[in-house]
């Protein structure tokens, strides 16, 4: 029954959410910190810092992150699972060791040609130590969440986040490591839960390499590799045009409303983490067609009530979060959830490309949206600054949702009811854009509830399973 099914995904998504949930909540303690111990162009600096790093763990992968999640899955045995898995576990670590030694041989250049400050080549160095640390990281965890084992999973980013939060404060506040201190904190909580987790997961991974599995993997994930970089530019773009066209005032105004979007949207994460097993799982059954198109209706809908419902607590947040002179960053941070809600459907969208085996077309809708996101930036950020970034964004994000929904339905069509989805698609969108001019908070509940009372009405959006479903499904649990 469908209704079972979307239930089953929504637990997955509460359960992988928690750690979201709790990481989220314990770097509250640690945002209001940096905050407070670094202006706003030092804040700006240390998102450039970590957008560069992020820019190596993105291609040092290999595009091999996608792959696994694909070949995982295939494999009819847990042995060949196992060996799969640990083809793709060494790599990875070998070469992202060897992009961290790229890094720090070439920190001059970042931090004279980007940075724009020859003092920060120690600080660009102790950065790229994170480039292995984190890939490791996440290859594990991604173990945890393939094995369907939530709570390992939700145990190691908890603790890796709660340590980053510990060391982050003694190390900055304390022993006054100023900006390197946020980057030694990330290198040693991720190596202590590492360790700890090979403990564990070691006999799951072994030592083996298949020269043919890795073969396999990086073919797929080969017409990835340019993605990464057009994923990068995208992201990167609305920063270094505000770097060239404004002060590093602006980028830390953009760099701290994305930061509490990021806080704000862990629903959407903790989605996606549960949605592509949950769906791959489903996909060879009979109802996979009908329970993805409920789905992504109901993912849609709900998704614009928490945008609207988190924008309507942006004032009290960013008192909490920063100072006096980060108020200024309010009416961006509905751009900020936009954007996420716009990444996180896109990971939904591109589902059939993904079956397929069809990865360039990814690449072919991201980069039409990343030369869109370019010329977006030449034409709005000299004149709307921080504003202009985030329009750019959401323009080119826009554009690769509607283009990669075209694409997979055409290489692996999916019974979608595409034109109502398309709709309320681009309604969240209009609604969102819409309340950046909005400031009164009376005004935004308002709108919320109406939008609330509007898809509970609207019935050829929002299809609801059953409650006898439900019914059934509740007794079912009872029963044990």
């Amino acid at each position: 029954m469908s209704a079972n099914r979307i239930i089953t995904l929504g637990k997955d998504t509460v359960v992988y959410g928690f750690g979201g949930i709790v990481s989220k909540f314990l770097n509250i303690f640690l945002l209001p910190v940096l905050t407070r111990l670094f202006s706003v162009e030092e804040f700006g600096t240390i998102d450039l810092i970590a957008l560069i790093i992020t820019f190596f763990n993105a291609v040092c992968i290999l595009g091999m992150d996608s792959a696994i999640g694909v070949y995982y899955f295939e494999q009819d045995t847990d042995e060949k699972k196992k060996s799969f898995f640990s083809s793709y576990f060494w790599t990875a670590t070998v070469s992202s060791a060897a992009f961290a030694l790229i890094g720090i041989l070439l920190a001059p250049y970042f931090a004279q040609a980007v940075l724009k400050d020859p003092q920060l080549v120690g600080v660009f160095r102790i950065a790229c130590l994170t480039i292995p640390a984190t890939i490791i990281f996440q290859a594990l965890i991604t173990l945890s969440r393939f094995q369907f084992r939530p709570k390992a999973y939700n145990l190691l980013v908890i603790l890796n986040v709660a340590l980053n939060v510990v060391l982050a404060i003694l190390l900055v506040k304390y022993l006054s490591m100023h900006i390197v201190g946020i980057f030694w904190a990330r290198v040693i909580a991720a190596s202590f839960i590492i360790a700890g987790a090979l403990v564990f997961q070691f006999q799951n991974i072994g030592l083996g390499i298949s020269g043919e599995k890795v073969k396999r993997l990086v073919l797929y994930g080969l017409p990835l590799i340019p993605l990464a970089l057009i994923t990068y530019a995208s992201n990167a773009m609305g920063r270094y045009f505000l770097k060239f066209y404004w002060t590093d005032f602006e980028i830390g105004k953009y760099a701290f409303a994305v930061k509490i979007s990021a806080i704000c949207g862990v629903a959407f994460t903790a989605f996606n983490l549960a949605f592509l097993p949950y769906a791959s799982k489903l996909r060879f059954e009979g109802d996979f067609h009908e329970t993805v198109n409920k789905i992504v209706k109901l993912f849609l809908f709900v998704s614009g009530a928490l945008i609207l419902f988190l924008y309507s607590l942006s004032n009290p947040l960013i008192r909490i979060f920063g100072t006096r002179e980060y108020l200024t960053c309010e009416p961006f941070m509905v751009l900020g959830m936009l954007a996420l809600f716009l990444n996180a459907a896109y990971q939904i969208f591109n589902i059939g490309v993904c079956y397929a085996k069809k990865t360039v077309y990814i690449t072919i809708s991201q980069g039409a949206a990343v030369l869109t996101n370019l010329v977006s930036n030449f034409v709005l950020v000299p004149h709307y600054g921080v504003l202009g970034a985030f329009m750019s964004l959401i323009i080119s994000l826009v554009l690769a949702n509607l283009t990669i929904l075209g694409i997979s339905q055409s290489v692996y069509p999916i019974r979608y009811q595409t034109q109502k989805i398309v709709e309320l698609f681009m309604l969240i969108v209009f609604i969102g854009v819409a309340s950046f001019w909005v400031r009164d908070p009376f005004l935004k509940l308002a709108i919320l509830m109406t939008y609330g009372i509007w898809g509970l009405s609207v019935r050829k959006y929002i299809t609801l399973p059953n409650i006898s479903e439900f019914g059934v499904r509740l007794q079912n649990i009872k029963d044990g």
